[in-house]
């Protein structure tokens, strides 16, 4: 006849199972610390792809309506409170600024860090590259929205149509690249560059594109024309 079995044998088991869930948690952290930043589902990856495409038209309806308040091309202003110091202070003609209700009244947004490789989500607005088969051959304005991954990358030219991932190879003065310095953000201190970087237009399956990601050296960026020149 079996022995019945003694407090400490309930205690071995309770111990074994209370080791085996504390092993199952330290493998669910360290897979989520492994997949780091830019841990994301093909679901939430392309529910941000339509939200970053909905946010470049309104970007671009809000220049529009600068333009409509009677600014040139070149006063055109997207200041903001927690912007960068190079696009000005919204208060400078309120009219004139995308950020101002009274002027595009466009929402000032950053990425979320879930498809960003780096950096801190913020769009950037440059007069600095020239798109190809868009306009002539001056820069046109653009925003870009830098550093983001490479799945992100890849899906957001799918859904625009776009085979592969485009290669920037921009010819022309500095910066080399859609992405740039901060002396080229777009304001008072630096507007339309001329000559314009050329954007290599062979490594597009097709044109024009208005908008694309873009590979520049190892990274990705994403653009949007706001306005053509």
């Amino acid at each position: 006849m079996p022995r019945p079995l003694s407090p400490e044998s309930g205690n071995i088991f309770v111990i074994i199972f209370i080791a085996i869930i504390l092993i199952a948690l330290l493998t669910v952290a360290v897979r989520g610390t492994s997949s780091g930043r830019n841990s994301i589902s093909q679901e939430e990856l392309k529910v941000q792809v339509a939200e970053v495409i909905r946010y470049g038209a309104e970007l671009e309806n809000g220049v529009h309506q600068v333009l409509q308040n009677g600014a040139s091309e070149t006063e055109i202003r997207f200041a903001h409170a927690d912007a960068p110091a190079e696009y000005g202070v919204i208060t400078t003609t309120p009219t004139f600024q995308v950020f101002s209700q009274s002027g595009g009244n466009a929402t000032y947004r950053t990425a979320p860090a879930n498809i960003l490789e780096s950096g801190t989500g913020q769009w950037e607005f440059y007069g600095t590259t020239n798109i190809p088969q868009v306009g002539s051959d001056k820069a046109e304005l653009i925003a870009v929205l830098p550093h983001v991954t490479a799945d992100f990358c890849a899906q957001i030219n799918k859904d625009l149509g776009l085979t592969g991932q485009p290669n920037d190879n921009t010819t022309g003065t500095t910066p080399d690249c859609v992405q740039g310095a901060a002396i080229n953000r777009f304001g008072a201190g630096a507007g339309f560059m001329s000559p314009a970087n050329n954007l290599d237009s062979t490594t597009f399956s097709h044109l024009p594109a208005t908008s694309a990601c873009v590979t520049c050296g190892t990274d990705y960026h994403y653009y949007q024309v706001l306005l053509t020149r």
